[in-house]
């Protein structure tokens, strides 16, 4: 924090709380501000498509929460506070939680949490520094449809042709299978992940209207490295 934030990156920045010591001081309404963030993931199209600010489930008429890695866990009436959400409550002494449990509940959130802090630092550098010394985020772009339909046993190309980094640094390119934003329970392998062009075999199990979300993950080589991303979302025929 007093590296990237607190000193020397402007008034405002130096007022930004944190803990005596400098170490990072979480906030509890950061994840509704971080899904207005445009950062190609399409989250606000769903609350369970995931997105930087966390990935949630519907458990009754409009409401959505974040989903429990417990089976046949009963999700309390009304909203969550303090004593009711299973989060806090794992966390505290005497929970019975195991560490897995634990992890697999904060994944939604941990899961960005590189991007999404070096794109904090980003903006800091913003304050004080001219666009040319300053790092952007790439622009990233697909050469198709973000929506596909396609048929058990079908090829499904993917490209980035057309991703750009107005720094003109070199990209990293990362497609990768969301399991949890899918309704597709399997596990896909896309070929060729590393590149900006990459291909997957739509499997011949999944059902009709099932589908699969892909995460085309780019960052730059910039200082800090920043991430952007576009998700298809591939719909079986």
């Amino acid at each position: 924090m007093k590296e990237n934030i607190l000193e020397n990156h402007g008034a405002l920045c130096s007022l930004y709380k944190a803990h005596e010591n400098g170490d990072f001081r979480s906030e509890g309404d950061s994840p509704a501000f971080l899904h207005t963030i445009m950062t190609g993931l399409r989250n606000l199209e769903s609350p369970d498509w995931g997105g930087w600010g966390g990935r949630y489930v519907r458990v009754r008429e409009n409401t959505w929460l974040d989903p429990v890695p417990v089976p046949g866990y009963a999700y309390p009436e009304g909203r969550w506070y303090s004593s009711t959400g299973w989060g806090r409550n794992s966390l505290r002494e005497g929970s019975t939680t195991t560490a897995e449990q634990r992890r697999e509940y904060f994944k939604p959130m941990w899961r960005w949490t590189d991007a999404l802090q070096n794109d904090f630092a980003a903006r800091a550098d913003w304050c004080v520094k001219s666009y040319e010394e300053a790092n952007h985020p790439p622009a990233v772009v697909l050469e198709h449809a973000k929506n596909l339909q396609v048929r058990p046993g079908a090829t499904v190309e993917l490209s980035a042709q057309g991703t750009s980094d107005p720094d003109g640094d070199e990209l990293k390119y990362r497609w990768w299978q969301y399991r949890e934003a899918g309704t597709y329970d399997g596990t896909i392998e896309i070929r060729d992940a590393g590149k900006q062009d990459a291909s997957f075999t739509a499997p011949g199990d999944a059902g009709k209207g099932k589908t699969i979300h892909i995460i085309c993950e780019v960052t730059d080589t910039g200082t800090p490295q920043l991430t952007r991303y576009q998700r298809v979302v591939v719909e079986i025929e």
